[in-house]
């Protein structure tokens, strides 16, 4: 439910940074319904030229994909969805040209419900695999990092 995503892209400096356009591409699709495209530049429901959309309950609206940029300066690709989405969303940036890209990736939403007890993709850390003074800190991937407790 109204969900905003920002990436600020810009060009890494270095040797021959500006001769290679530097682009990105923002896609997001149905998840759990075979991958339905509702946002793709080559033919979602929102695509270049249509970069604001009703989609089932929620307005959609889309920066639309920046042509290729050899400023050197950093430009944004962006989403907002205002309402409930009705699917598992599958938000995709992708770097498309060779230039390499620094990215920051800003997003917040108001509410999942209902919400799901552990999300897909996510695990609890592990209990037993550091040292007695130690505790587990992980990022709901399948690695872990083992650090002090605060309490030793």
């Amino acid at each position: 439910r109204d969900f905003r995503f920002e990436a600020v892209l810009e060009p890494m400096p270095g040797e021959g940074a500006l001769r290679v356009p530097a682009e990105a591409r923002l896609s997001a699709s149905c998840a759990d319904r075979g991958r339905v495209p509702l946002l793709s530049a080559d033919g979602g429901i929102l695509r270049r030229g249509q970069t604001v959309a009703l989609v089932g309950d929620a307005h959609w609206s889309w920066s639309g994909d920046l042509d290729a940029s050899t400023s050197g300066k950093p430009f944004k690709e962006w989403l907002r969805i205002n309402g409930l989405v009705e699917c598992d969303v599958l938000l995709t940036l992708a770097n498309t040209n060779n230039a390499q890209l620094v990215v920051e990736l800003k997003y917040v939403w108001s509410g999942v419900s209902p919400c799901p007890e552990l999300l897909p993709g996510c695990r609890a850390c592990p209990a037993d695999v550091c040292q007695s003074d130690e505790r587990a800190i992980c990022d709901g991937s399948k690695y872990w990092e083992c650090f002090p407790r605060d309490d030793a």
